[in-house]
């Protein structure tokens, strides 16, 4: 058979398959509808629905990429959302291309330990195939029993897709367990995803990211079955985020709209792992290009002890959002210190104790409120920096927060030193004797004593209350000093 020009009554289903997947084969048909055009003058008799079925799968098969797994059945939410369906003849269509839609949620997930593993392993052929068994198959059939489609990507990156923001965030702490030797998840299921011993794999930490939920968002299917679009872009970023956050450890981050969809009630739904799990939120990002509101998922007891000063995080997220820099963005972030030293579970934080920490928090907060002080609880707050090194309990947005807020009052300090300085002369009658004065003014030929006398200027200068000097600084400053923390390339 040529061309269906030659079909008739006597041709049979294997003619005509074989003359369609001739046409598939040979890319003249790429879709189920180019397909369905093309045999347009054909009767839709059942043995030759049957071949169009056939034909339907091996279309997927060579055209629709990673999304080639799809079924109807097997995952209904993303069938509905990501096929459009040809009337007639059930479980067939086309894969949208260019879409925008809010019920479709993506995650990526990345595995630490993956190239160690490699390399350890570059002459133990059979054991970096049983890993890449791992990753292609035990982490499609964990991911299938949450409705989410996963797939391999640059080696040991894994892509989520699902209609569920419940699905998508169980596979992705599921297969966290998966990688694991401490249990995260007791589940059957997990348990019959696993088609090799577990413990012959190391311990591997996965730092994931989850995005989508959001109205209109666009995700582009390219012509080879690949995706791209903002969804993508906002889980790559988070994932990369959370590996930063934590480059050796598990921790899985997800955006405001994700979480928000999470802690919903579900009024007589069956419960699951994640009514278990604790949301801590991480504050308002800038990444490139987009800005995030960032929770990271609990799914162990031992990070939930974070959520003790997750209420004064949050004042400090309101103090930036607002811009309070004169007293507010300080005073927050001294007290989420407080908040964290006291509870935790350490008599010393490396050579200082923890009642001493907590009394340099409380004399920062009293200087920095007197106005009368500004450089000493500025150090101060170098100083809980340095301590953060020291703190178990402490989450490491804490030291990106520190970091930026410093660097801004950093600059404040600078030009609140020099406005001091120039108008230090004109002020030395007021706050030097006599004798001092004269000394003061022939004190240029000797640096030393100068700088001493210039000194005690400065300090008398700052006794007497400096705060307006330091907010007309802060306001003259204003379009300086973000109301955002950034990650990444500004």
């Amino acid at each position: 058979m040529k061309s269906l020009e030659d079909y008739g009554p006597d041709t049979s289903p294997y003619e005509l398959f074989e003359h369609l997947y001739n046409r598939v084969i040979s890319r003249s048909i790429r879709s189920f509808s180019k397909l369905m055009e093309y045999v347009s003058a054909l009767p839709r008799t059942e043995p030759n629905l049957r071949v169009f079925r056939k034909i339907f799968h091996l279309i997927k098969e060579l055209n629709w990429g990673v999304f080639a797994p799809l079924d109807e059945k097997e995952f209904p939410g993303l069938w509905k959302e990501l096929v459009l369906p040809f009337s007639g003849i059930p479980g067939t269509g086309d894969l949208k291309r260019n879409t925008s839609i809010s019920t479709v949620y993506a995650a990526i997930l990345d595995i630490h330990g993956y190239s160690a593993f490699c390399l350890k392993n570059r002459r133990n052929l059979s054991m970096l195939m049983l890993l890449d068994e791992c990753i292609q198959e035990d982490i499609r059939r964990i991911s299938k029993n949450f409705g989410t489609l996963s797939w391999r990507s640059e080696g040991d990156a894994i892509i989520l897709i699902s209609d569920d923001p419940r699905g998508i965030s169980s596979a992705a702490v599921n297969i966290a367990d998966y990688f694991s030797r401490r249990r995260i998840v007791k589940s059957k299921k997990l348990q019959e995803s696993r088609i090799v011993h577990k413990i012959i794999l190391p311990d591997m930490a996965v730092s994931a990211g989850i995005a989508g939920g959001r109205a209109y968002t666009p995700l582009v299917i390219t012509r080879d079955g690949d995706i791209s679009g903002d969804i993508i872009n906002t889980a790559a970023r988070l994932q990369g985020f959370a590996n930063t956050l934590a480059p050796t450890e598990t921790k899985i981050l997800a955006t405001n709209h994700v979480v928000h969809q999470l802690q919903k009630e579900r009024p007589g739904a069956e419960s699951d792992l994640l009514d278990e799990v604790g949301y801590f939120n991480l504050g308002r990002f800038q990444f490139k290009g987009m800005e995030i509101t960032v929770f990271e998922i609990l799914f162990r007891n031992s990070q939930k002890e974070k959520l003790i000063y997750q209420g004064h995080l949050l004042k400090l997220y309101s103090a930036i959002e607002k811009e309070r820099w004169r007293d507010l963005i300080f005073t927050s972030l001294v007290n989420v210190f407080a908040r964290v030293i006291s509870s935790a579970r350490q008599i010393k934080i490396g050579e200082v104790s923890r009642s001493e920490l907590l009394n340099k928090c409380s004399r920062a907060l009293k200087l920095y409120k007197s106005g009368t002080d500004y450089h000493r609880p500025i150090a101060i707050l170098r100083e809980l920096r340095e301590s953060l090194a020291h703190l178990r309990n402490a989450d490491p947005i804490l030291g990106i927060y520190t970091d930026q807020i410093l660097e801004k009052y950093s600059m404040i300090e600078h030009q609140f030193h020099d406005y001091l300085e120039k108008h230090l002369p004109e002020m030395i009658n007021k706050f030097l004797d006599l004798p001092q004065r004269d000394l003061f003014l022939k004190a240029s030929k000797s640096r030393e004593i100068y700088d001493q006398l210039k000194q005690k200027g400065l300090d008398e200068m700052m006794k007497e209350n400096q705060k307006y000097t330091w907010y007309r600084i802060i306001d003259e400053e204003r379009e300086t000093l973000s109301s955002r923390i950034h990650i990444g390339k500004k």
